[in-house]
């Protein structure tokens, strides 16, 4: 099904597609700038490309319809009908839904990706402005990606590979593994295990956990101001060791801020 909509004045038109369970579809739309995906489960990929234009891939979609919306450069796909938003907040609800769906949009580089799941898995690549990924068990994959990235999940795995910006992200049990550079990376998690593959020289690291272990591997050369603090995790950091509360200083220019604090966690800091 497709439809488009029209205002009276012509200064902008509203186009709707809609994908029912057991059907596949491809569109394709000109001038999207954002992109707002809802899915419960199956997956979600996002490439960025060098064009202007953007393709929808749509298939195997199961017990409800994929909705996909067009309207002044924002492209929003749902599946069911939703404000994305809801990804999140009402997983609750869904977690024994059969509802799936595999999606990939191939869309300009340029543009901003939003995409909430409950347990979909999402690879976003060659996005320049920046994603957010919101799920509660939906693996999460980025890569080459650049700008601002937020990520929320519970227990979701988390794999991040040419970063190039400001990370925020927060786990409950969920593994991380990030690589790349950026001018702030902030980490935190309850028990799942940090691995943070540096390039070039953060203005600050920051791991905050309760049980799980971080490990950071930074340029060499570059000096370390450490700042540690835990109840009971140990830290190690280029050679210096101790637990509880610290703050060890490596010399070298220029110098990157690491702030870890944690329950039980233990930091390790090694060279590249």
């Amino acid at each position: 099904m497709n439809t488009t909509h029209h205002t009276s004045d012509s200064d902008f038109s509203v186009e709707t597609w809609v994908v029912p369970p057991g059907g596949s579809r491809t569109i394709d739309v000109a001038g999207i700038e954002r992109l707002r995906v809802g899915l419960i489960a199956g997956n979600i990929n996002v490439i960025g490309h060098d064009g202007a234009d953007t393709r929808i891939e749509i298939e195997q979609v199961i017990e409800h319809d994929v909705h996909v919306t067009a309207e002044r450069g924002e492209l929003q796909i749902n599946q069911p009908k939703r404000n994305w938003r809801d990804a999140f907040s009402t997983a609750a609800s869904v977690m024994r839904s059969r509802t799936s769906a595999s999606v990939t949009v191939m869309l300009p580089r340029s543009a901003v990706a939003k995409i909430g799941t409950t347990s979909a898995e999402t690879l976003v690549s060659g996005i320049l402005n920046g994603a957010s990924v919101n799920t509660v068990s939906g693996d999460v994959q980025l890569s080459q990606v650049s700008g601002r990235v937020d990520i929320n999940t519970a227990s979701g795995r988390v794999d991040i590979d040419g970063l190039d910006g400001h990370l925020e992200l927060r786990s409950v049990s969920g593994e991380v593994t990030v690589a790349g550079t950026g001018d702030n990376l902030s980490v935190e998690t309850v028990s799942g295990n940090v691995l943070l593959d540096i390039d070039g020289y953060p203005k600050l690291i920051s791991v905050n956990s309760v049980s799980g272990d971080s490990t950071v591997r930074v340029q060499q050369g570059a000096g370390l101001s450490v700042d540690f603090k835990s109840l009971s995790g140990q830290y190690a950091v280029d050679g210096i060791s101790g637990k509880g509360k610290a703050t060890p200083r490596i010399d070298g220019e220029p110098s990157i801020r690491i702030a870890c604090h944690s329950v039980s966690g233990d930091l390790t800091v090694v060279r590249r």
